[in-house]
């Protein structure tokens, strides 16, 4: 059995998905709002309530970690310690998050608190917890494909506004615990 720590997973929905695909994944959803965790909760996912960069969880708890469009509103160094704290040996991280790249694209991200970090600050944030690159991938972020997901789903619809703004591209980023 493998343990996932979904770390600022809003509702849970990521790790729902992942235990649909899975049933045998233990699956810790990490938020700092108490009403994400009572949906996450109501909607059948394990949820606990703590910063994410301390998140009390036991020491070595997990195969994988994951930041999914979570890690710009962390500071990348206490992010990573946590996550390499709470990996098992051989552990990985897994980290998709936003790449703002314009002006425009940072400006509205700033407006939420979050922060596009460019790789070289993740990587040697990584080293310093002890993570190795294995590898990074910029795939493109289609927006409107983005938009039209949420539109389809009506539980996403009641959380995310039509008016929300999608960045140009994204990063997959995997790391390993060594």
């Amino acid at each position: 059995v493998s343990t996932v720590v979904d770390m600022g997973c809003g509702i849970g929905e990521m790790g729902r998905l992942l235990q649909k695909c899975d049933e045998t994944l233990n699956v810790f959803n990490v938020t700092n709002s108490p009403r994400q965790c009572e949906i996450a909760t109501q909607l059948g996912s394990h949820c606990v309530v703590a910063d994410f960069h301390v998140t009390g969880l036991p020491s070595g708890i997990a195969q994988y970690v994951m930041f999914n469009e979570s890690f710009g509103y962390g500071n990348p160094k206490q992010l990573l310690q946590e996550a390499a704290r709470l990996l098992s040996d051989g552990g990985w991280v897994v980290l998709r998050d936003f790449s703002p790249r314009t002006p425009l694209e940072q400006v509205h991200a700033a407006s939420w608190d979050y922060k596009g970090y460019p790789m070289h600050e993740v990587i040697a944030a990584a080293a310093q917890a002890k993570l190795a690159l294995l590898w990074v991938k910029r795939p493109k972020f289609s927006y409107a494909h983005f938009k039209q997901f949420f539109q389809s789903s009506a539980k996403m619809q009641k959380w995310h506004s039509d008016d929300c703004q999608g960045y140009g591209d994204s990063y997959l980023t995997v790391l390993v615990k060594v």
